[in-house]
């Protein structure tokens, strides 16, 4: 009796703009490269545009962000490649009402209004207007030392670029896994793929260890789930 074979699920040939961005992405589009790839994760999943994606991106991009299809399928590599006058594009005033929105309320604010349905570590304050804005700053300060309730976990601004090129990375490991590549299918498929485009047979993978690729699965999920741009 001939012996069947088990058959082999097959896996999604991604393109290397889907998962190689923080090589591929030019140093000063990093911060476009990785708002624009994340609010599309955002969208895949059913959520709207955050409203923090039309101030980082750029006021042309205001059409594409518009367009789920667009957004959902087109890498932004791809994007400005297709559409060349973005690599360029000005960063202008953003739309009325977003900058206002943005310093109000947006999570990305450190000091913000309390929504209709208030986020995470929402604390009431009594505040006395009659003394002066050195006088509040100070008891702030004081106030935030006393209440904090775990160490900031920040990065500092000079390491955004690096921060950027992570988040870019893990992004990466995660469209890969999802798409049905094992850690060392993942590992073969990318090494392969820099090797041919660079026509050297010296290039890394994506990433080198199995563990490396599931924290970069599990970096991507965090940042998807609490993504506000």
């Amino acid at each position: 009796m001939a012996r069947r074979q088990k058959k082999r699920a097959e896996t999604l040939i991604i393109a290397r703009e889907e998962w190689d961005m923080a090589h591929l992405c030019l140093p000063n589009q990093l911060r476009r490269c990785w708002c624009y790839e994340f609010t599309r994760e955002f969208v895949r999943q059913g959520n709207s545009v955050p409203q923090s994606a039309h101030v980082i991106l750029p006021r042309e991009f205001a059409e594409l962000l518009k367009d789920a299809k667009w957004l959902e399928n087109k890498s932004f590599l791809l994007t400005i490649d297709m559409r060349p006058e973005l690599e360029t594009a000005e960063h202008l005033q953003p739309p009325p009402g977003v900058l206002e929105w943005l310093t109000r309320y947006s999570s990305t604010s450190s000091v913000r209004l309390r929504l209709d349905e208030p986020p995470k570590d929402v604390t009431p304050l009594v505040i006395d207007w009659d003394e002066s804005n050195s006088e509040l700053a100070k008891s702030f300060r004081n106030l935030i030392e006393e209440i904090r309730p775990r160490q900031p976990n920040r990065v500092r601004r000079e390491n955004l670029s690096e921060k950027y090129k992570a988040d870019l990375k893990a992004l990466g490991a995660f469209r890969l896994l999802a798409a049905g590549y094992t850690c060392f299918n993942a590992i073969e498929y990318t090494a392969s793929k820099r090797n041919k485009d660079s026509e050297t047979e010296d290039s890394k993978p994506l990433f080198m260890q199995k563990t490396e690729w599931t924290n970069a699965k599990k970096r991507a999920e965090s940042i998807i789930e609490n993504w506000s741009g």
